[in-house]
């Protein structure tokens, strides 16, 4: 394998990888309703809140044992619908 060859193979492979490792998650809240749905869900022993889907009202966070649960939210009534382990095997 010629040396041209093998950087482009390694800078192919440098491309893939990059946006996995260095992507970061976003944690930042879209409106204040859900400012205050992080905090509650964080006194409740949530932890790393995303909201997945702002429409809908879709978070995900970790609960105090380490497994991710999908949490439905009303933005209406500002209360939590359902939750439900993303894992099945961790509820």
């Amino acid at each position: 394998m010629t040396y041209a060859r093998l950087g482009c193979v390694c800078a192919a492979m440098f491309t893939l990888v990059l946006p996995a490792s260095s992507g970061e998650l976003d944690y930042t809240m879209p409106t204040e309703f859900y400012d205050g749905m992080n905090a509650k869900l964080i006194n409740e022993g949530y932890r790393e809140v995303r909201v997945l889907d702002p429409q809908e009202g879709v978070l995900s966070a970790f609960d105090a044992q380490g497994s991710e649960v999908k949490i439905n939210v009303d933005p209406a009534r500002g209360q939590i619908i359902s939750t439900s382990y993303v894992h099945p095997t961790d509820g």
